[in-house]
C-alpha cells in the first residue's frame, strides 16, 4: 500500500474508492434481480406441483413440489445474504461521501460534542474544542456512545504519560494506514443514545426484573437444580408421547402433562416476562456490537497498543466475540417467542421462557466481570479510529515529540492552526520559555487570536497522540488555561466585567493548584475603561508571574508592552505587523517587537467615504 502520508489528493482518492465499491455493488444488485426471478419461478413451480400432486395424488410431482419448496428456502436465504452485502456496501459508500463533505468543510454529518461543553472549562470554549465546526466536530467519527464520550474526555483532560502517548501515536498511525478496514468500521451503525452504563448496571444487578429483593420464583430460576428438574419434566412428557403413540397410555395423558408444563410456565410468567422485556429492550443496540467485534477480530495489528487491546478481547481464556454471539442467540430466542403459536407450543413442550432466563443467568454470571472491559476496549478502538481518520485527512501534519522533562518546554517550527488549509496558512516559529510572558500586539484581523488558538489547540492534539500542524513540535507536560471569550450572564446578574473577573479568579486558582500552567489571554479586562484596564492588566500580570506559569497575552494596548522594559527576563514583546497603503497588507507573520500600525481608524474612514 502506498504511503498515505504522501497522498496529495484525498478528494480524488475517496472518489476512486467510491467508484470501486459502486462497481462491486452493481454486481450484487444484478444478483438481487436474479434472486427475485428465481424466487418467483421456483415458488410458482412449488404451487403448481403442489396443486397437481394434491389433485391427482401424484407422488412424483409431489416430490418435485417438496424439492421446489426447499430450493425456494435456499434461494431465499441466499437473497437475504446478498441484500446484507448490498446494505454494507452502501454504508461504506456513505462513509466515503461523508469524508468528501469533510474535505469541503462540511462537518454536519458528525456529532459536534456540544453536550460535553461546559463554559467553565479551562480552555474548551475559547479554543473551539467542542461545538459546531469545532476540533471535536472535525475529528469525531465515533459510532458508539462511549467512544464519543472517550474522544471528548481526551480533548478536555490530559493524561501525562509519555509512554502511553507514544504508544497511541503508533497505534493511531497504524490505523490510519488501514484505510479500507477503518472505513468499514466507520460504516457500522449503532444507536448513539444507547446507554451502555444502564446496560452494565442492569446486568450487574442482582434484582433484575424486580425493584425488590428476589422472591422465591426468582430464586428457583437461579438455582443450579432447576435445569435438571426441567430436563426431567421434558423427558417425562416425551415418554408420555411415545407411550401414547404405542397405544400403552391414552393420548390425553400427554396432553394433560403438556398443559401442566404450560401452567408451570404461566406461574412464572410475571417474573419471566419482566426479565425478558428488559433483555429484549437491548436487542438491536447490543447486536451491533457483535458486528463490531467480528470486524475487529479480522484485523491484524503490529503496534504494541493495538495488540494489547486485541489480546484483551480475544484470548485463549475467553473470546468476547463468542460470548457476545452467545448472548445474541438468546436475543434471537426471545424474538421467536413473539409468535403466539411458538410461545404456546414451546412453553408447553420445553419450558421455553424458563430456559431463556436460565441461559441468560448463566451468560451473565460467566461474563459480567469481563463485559465492562470489552465495552471499554471497543470505545477505545472507536476513539482511536476517529483520531486515525483525522491523521489520514491531514497528511501535512507531523508527529509531536513529547519531552518528559520537569522543565517547561514548548518549541514549534512552522506552526499553524489546524482549521486552516496548510497551502494557505502562514506558518510561524515560536518557542515559549519557562516562566516567560509574551505580550503580542497588532492590528485588528492581523492574526493574533488565531495564533493564540494555534498554540493551544496543537498542544491538545499532541496530548491526544494526534499529529500537529507544525514541521517540528516538541513539548513537555503542563496544564492549559485560557481566557478569550468571556460573556455576561443576565439570568444570574453577572455583568461582562464581573464575568471577566470571575474567569481570572478561576485562572489563578487553577495555576496555584497545578504544577505548571500555560495561560492564553486575549485582551485582559476588556469590560472597563482604558486606564483602569491598563493598570489592572499590569497588576494581574505582575502577580501571576510569581506563580509557576508561562503566558501568551494578545492586546491592543501598546502601553502594556512597556513591561518588557521593567522585566526583560519575564516579559517579551512580539507583534503581527500590517502595511497601510490603499489596501491593508496582512502578513500574518509574527515577529519580535511592538506593532506600529493599527487599522481601526483607517478602515472606518474607508467605510464612511463609501457611504
Amino acid at each position: 500500500m502506498e504511503n498515505l502520508k504522501r497522498m496529495k489528493d484525498l478528494n480524488k482518492y475517496y472518489l476512486g474508492r467510491i467508484e470501486k465499491i459502486l462497481a462491486k455493488k452493481k454486481i450484487y444488485d444484478k444478483k438481487s434481480r436474479l434472486f427475485l426471478i428465481l424466487k418467483l419461478g421456483v415458488f410458482t413451480s412449488f404451487l403448481v406441483c403442489f396443486y397437481i400432486s394434491f389433485a391427482n395424488l401424484d407422488w412424483f410431482i409431489g416430490g418435485i413440489s417438496v424439492v421446489s419448496f426447499f430450493t425456494y428456502l435456499y434461494i431465499y436465504k441466499g437473497d437475504i445474504k446478498n441484500q446484507k452485502f448490498i446494505i454494507r456496501l452502501q454504508a461504506i459508500i456513505d462513509a466515503y461521501k461523508r469524508e468528501l463533505n469533510y474535505l469541503k468543510n462540511d462537518f454536519s454529518a458528525f456529532d459536534d460534542g456540544r453536550c460535553y461543553l461546559k463554559e467553565s472549562h479551562a480552555y474548551a470554549l475559547d479554543l473551539d474544542i467542542l461545538g459546531k465546526d469545532s476540533l471535536y466536530n472535525r475529528i469525531n467519527r465515533t459510532i458508539t456512545p462511549l467512544g464519543s464520550k472517550r474522544l471528548a474526555e481526551g480533548l478536555l483532560n490530559f493524561d501525562f504519560d509519555k509512554k502511553k502517548i507514544n504508544d497511541k501515536q503508533n497505534a493511531i498511525h497504524e490505523l490510519a494506514e488501514k484505510e479500507s478496514w477503518r472505513t468499514e468500521f466507520l460504516s457500522f451503525e449503532t444507536n448513539k443514545n444507547f446507554n451502555i452504563a444502564n446496560l452494565l448496571n442492569f446486568l450487574k444487578s442482582d434484582k433484575i426484573g424486580s425493584n425488590i429483593a428476589k422472591d422465591n420464583k426468582q430464586l428457583f430460576l437461579s438455582s443450579k437444580i432447576t435445569p435438571y428438574l426441567l430436563i426431567s419434566s421434558n423427558i417425562i412428557l416425551l415418554l408420555f408421547i411415545i407411550l401414547s403413540l404405542l397405544g400403552i397410555f391414552p393420548s390425553s395423558l400427554a396432553s394433560v402433562y403438556f398443559l401442566f408444563q404450560m401452567a408451570c410456565t404461566v406461574i412464572f410468567a410475571k417474573s419471566t416476562n419482566r426479565i425478558i422485556k428488559e433483555i429484549s429492550g437491548i436487542n438491536k443496540d447490543f447486536r451491533s456490537y457483535v458486528d463490531i467485534l467480528h470486524h475487529i477480530k479480522l484485523a491484524k495489528f503490529n503496534s504494541e497498543y493495538n495488540r494489547s487491546l486485541y489480546k484483551k478481547l480475544f484470548n485463549s481464556k475467553v473470546d468476547s466475540l463468542e460470548e457476545f454471539s452467545s448472548f445474541n442467540k438468546i436475543l434471537n430466542s426471545i424474538e421467536r417467542r413473539n409468535n403466539i403459536i411458538v410461545y404456546f407450543l414451546f412453553n408447553g413442550a420445553f419450558f421455553f421462557d424458563l430456559w431463556v432466563i436460565i441461559r441468560f443467568n448463566r451468560w451473565k454470571s460467566k461474563n459480567i466481570e469481563n463485559l465492562n472491559l470489552w465495552i471499554d476496549i471497543i470505545a477505545e478502538y472507536d476513539s482511536l479510529i476517529s483520531k486515525a481518520t483525522y491523521e489520514f485527512n491531514t497528511p501535512a501534519a507531523n508527529r509531536a515529540k513529547i519531552n518528559n522533562s520537569d522543565e517547561f518546554l514548548y518549541k514549534a517550527k512552522a506552526l499553524y492552526h489546524p482549521f486552516l488549509n496548510p497551502k494557505d496558512a502562514v506558518a510561524n516559529d515560536f518557542d515559549i520559555k519557562n516562566s516567560s510572558f509574551y505580550i503580542i500586539t497588532g492590528a485588528n484581523m492581523a492574526g493574533k487570536s488565531t495564533f493564540l488558538r494555534s498554540i493551544g489547540i496543537n498542544y491538545i492534539l499532541a496530548m491526544n497522540s494526534m499529529p500537529v500542524c507544525a514541521r517540528d513540535y516538541e513539548v513537555s507536560f503542563f496544564n492549559l488555561f485560557s481566557s478569550m471569550r468571556t460573556s455576561d450572564n443576565l439570568s444570574n446578574n453577572i455583568s461582562y466585567f464581573n464575568a471577566e473577573l470571575l474567569r481570572l479568579e478561576d485562572l489563578i486558582t487553577a495555576c496555584k493548584a497545578n504544577k505548571y500552567t500555560l495561560i492564553i489571554l486575549d485582551e485582559i479586562l476588556k469590560g472597563t475603561n482604558s486606564i483602569d484596564k491598563l493598570n489592572g492588566s499590569r497588576l494581574f500580570l505582575k502577580e501571576i508571574s510569581k506563580l509557576p506559569v508561562s503566558g501568551i497575552i494578545a492586546t491592543h494596548d501598546l502601553e502594556l508592552s512597556k513591561l518588557e522594559e521593567e522585566a526583560k527576563d519575564k516579559f517579551i514583546n512580539y507583534c503581527f505587523e500590517i502595511e497601510l497603503s490603499d489596501n491593508i497588507q496582512y502578513s500574518y507573520a509574527i515577529s519580535k517587537g511592538v506593532a506600529r500600525n493599527l487599522n481601526a481608524s483607517f478602515l472606518l474612514d474607508k467605510i464612511i467615504k463609501r457611504i
